[in-house]
């Protein structure tokens, strides 16, 4: 789709008000005024004009008596339209990550606006003869740009005649072809299925372009792969179109299913239950399941049933390896679950893209006495979802999951949650599939309710 447009003259004021917000989110901490005034290389004076503004208008939040600084609330507003705008860009990423590897070229998705195309995601091969990127809100006219023209074609005759001329310039195409003239060139890609430019904005660059469709055929943006035009043969620019159309169908297939599911595979890992007294509550689970959670299979201090479909109760209680500390809770609570995944980093990545707040990924692991070590990996979310959204964990590293090795025969039979902003935490869980499996409805403050099944009854268990 061509070479990446060069940089404009930034407005400084502008440049420097955004570089406040992106100090605040890399650091994931308040900010004083002297922190901010270092960080961008300005006067305290300076520093502190920009940060009141930004509070001002909501962007930050400041603490009282000219305190420090931090993100404000309003971000949240936009952070949630970028999730919902994001599914297109969540759903493509993986099938991007596949076509550079089998094509070996730069492959990229764009969007329609209004009389152009812009670009939301490009990837490039890590080598090449020619290593060609295009950086995310690069903007190519229809005209100019195999995108655009794939997107073109894959329009209705009056969706067309409606966009075609407001992007329309004479000199945006070779030899100062007029619009009908392009109008009917253009029917050639329509038959052909696919969308071809040579020295798409640079001589040396050949595009190939097919479009995506909703689940209804509508077009909704385009798969475009730029190479070497010395490589641009016409084998060569069958097999990339083939393998686009392709990937085309499968982000497609992934947006008309939410989430990442179709090739995560999530489920639910574990259900955590924090108690300041261990024994206790694995005598009363015992007597009111009909089976005993076993000691230790969790590492010291805690117990573990099986409740069904590969998942595991995990009750924790003082003098834990784990990163838990129930010895301030004067009564059990359920406290958060973990969600398990299979392609780990690529779920943690795209769910970042999406919007979670995911921090580093860590590794983890217990040394049990008598069964050998647990080893996984686990990315946690912060934020203010509570203990409603799942940490992700990866257990390739261990040979046997806990449910495998511990006492069955209980089942969980439902599992649900509050929480003030239910749609937040149905956005978040849709990303990775999850939604499926906790119910969340609006409630004064974040809770969980698992209900669990065995030989000798029901348990209700639950956040206090």
């Amino acid at each position: 789709m061509g070479r990446p447009v060069h940089r404009t003259a930034r407005v400084q004021s502008l440049d420097r008000g955004l570089a406040i917000i992106e100090a605040l989110a890399r650091e994931r901490r308040l900010l004083g005024i002297r922190e901010i005034a270092d960080e961008l290389d300005v006067s305290h004076s300076t520093a502190s004009r920009l940060a009141a503004t930004l509070r001002d208008r909501g962007f930050l939040d400041q603490e009282r008596d000219g305190g420090r600084y931090a993100l404000g609330l309003r971000l949240t507003r936009y952070a949630r339209l970028a999730v919902a705008a994001s599914a297109l860009e969540v759903a493509a990423r993986p099938v991007i990550e596949m076509l550079v590897e089998e094509l070996g070229e730069t492959v990229s998705l764009g969007i329609p606006v209004i009389g152009s195309v812009m670009v939301v995601w490009s990837e490039a091969p890590s080598e090449g003869p020619l290593r060609i990127t295009l950086e995310p809100g690069t903007v190519v006219r229809y005209t100019s740009s195999a995108a655009g023209r794939a997107i073109l074609a894959a329009m209705s005759p009056a969706e067309r005649d409606a966009v075609l001329p407001l992007g329309w310039q004479r000199r945006t195409t070779p030899g100062g072809r007029s619009l009908e003239e392009f109008v009917k060139e253009l029917a050639e890609t329509i038959v052909r299925g696919h969308a071809i430019e040579l020295a798409e904005g640079d001589p040396e660059v050949a595009s190939v372009a097919v479009a995506v469709h909703d689940d209804e055929g509508h077009v909704i943006g385009a798969l475009s792969c730029s190479m070497p035009i010395g490589s641009a043969s016409t084998p060569r620019i069958a097999s990339v179109a083939e393998a686009l159309a392709a990937g085309a169908s499968d982000i497609a297939a992934r947006r008309a299913r939410p989430g990442l599911h179709r090739w995560s595979i999530p489920a639910i890992d574990s259900i955590s239950y924090w108690t300041p007294d261990l024994e206790p509550v694995i005598d009363e689970l015992e007597e009111r399941l009909g089976v005993r959670p076993a000691r230790g299979e969790g590492g010291r201090g805690t117990a573990v049933l099986s409740i069904g479909s590969g998942s595991y109760l995990l009750v924790i209680g003082p003098g834990t390896e784990l990163d838990a500390d129930p010895s301030g809770l004067d009564h059990p609570s359920l406290r958060g679950w973990s969600a398990r995944v299979r392609n780990f980093d690529q779920c943690v990545e795209a769910a970042r893209a999406a919007g979670a707040d995911f921090g580093p990924v860590r590794r983890a692991g217990v040394d049990r006495t008598d069964r050998g070590s647990l080893r996984w990996r686990v990315a946690a979310i912060d934020g203010p979802l509570g203990d409603l959204f799942p940490r992700l964990v990866d257990w390739s590293e261990t040979e046997e999951h806990p449910a495998a090795t511990s006492p069955g025969g209980v089942k969980l039979v439902a599992f649900r949650g509050e929480h003030p902003e239910p749609e937040l935490i149905r956005s978040q869980l849709d990303v990775l599939g999850l939604a499926a499996d906790l119910e969340v409805t609006r409630g004064p403050e974040p809770r969980l309710w698992a209900t669990l099944e065995g030989p000798n009854g029901r348990v209700e268990l639950s956040t206090s």
